[in-house]
């Protein structure tokens, strides 16, 4: 999943602890980051989950630590 110059890895295992889980990870300057989101009412398909995530990563802005 790409937005706002971040390209996400989608990653949906849905076993154990990850069940109904959708995650997106990326790096950027030698960090890793990631957003989630669980699938539950009202938010019960992965389609709408991956929408709102989609929409979270346009969301995001890179802020440069002060120095």
């Amino acid at each position: 999943m790409t937005a706002n110059g971040i390209r996400a890895t989608v990653y949906q295992v849905n076993q154990g602890a990850d069940q109904w889980h959708i995650l997106l990870a990326w790096r950027h300057a030698g960090s890793l980051y990631s957003v989630s989101q669980h699938v539950i009412n009202p938010y019960d398909s992965a389609t709408r989950i991956r929408q709102n995530l989609q929409r979270l990563l346009k969301s995001l802005v890179l802020v440069q630590p002060a120095g």
